[in-house]
């Protein structure tokens, strides 16, 4: 699995790619996939500084779970975005004083009975940069 920080748009955003390396294909609901829900991807933002302030994320909606499934092929990637600016309030503000961390974790759930396919790591966000005026 690989999380990058896309910050081509204005919604900072993390695009996840997911590929299994399973012998088998399996199935899954796409609720469960790493930008199914709001729940299938454990996200925690932390000011990179010495307090370590964990940012409060937003109100935590019902999603409930989608009844459409998804085949992931071995070795066959697949992609999705999950935005940061929908999951953490004040992300924005908190780049105007510091780096933020971004702690991930995933686990893929199926119905067959498979290695534990956890994955999880972080990325920096960096402090933005303001232009001084002449």
């Amino acid at each position: 699995m690989e999380v990058e920080l896309d910050q081509s748009t204005d919604d900072l955003q993390l695009n996840v790619r997911l590929t299994s390396n399973l012998k088998a294909p399996v199935k899954t609901s796409e609720s469960f996939l790493p930008w199914g829900s709001w729940y299938s991807m454990v996200l925690i933002g932390v000011k990179d500084k010495i307090d370590g302030v964990v940012l409060n994320k937003k109100g935590q909606p019902i999603d409930d779970p989608s009844a459409d499934s998804v085949t992931i092929k071995p070795g066959i990637p697949i992609t999705g975005k999950i935005s940061l600016s929908n999951r953490f309030d004040g992300l924005v503000e908190a780049l105007d004083e510091s780096d933020v961390i971004i702690f991930w974790c995933y686990r893929l759930w199926v119905d067959e009975d498979i290695p534990d396919t956890r994955a999880g790591g972080w990325l920096l966000i960096p402090k933005r940069q303001h232009k001084t005026e002449a």
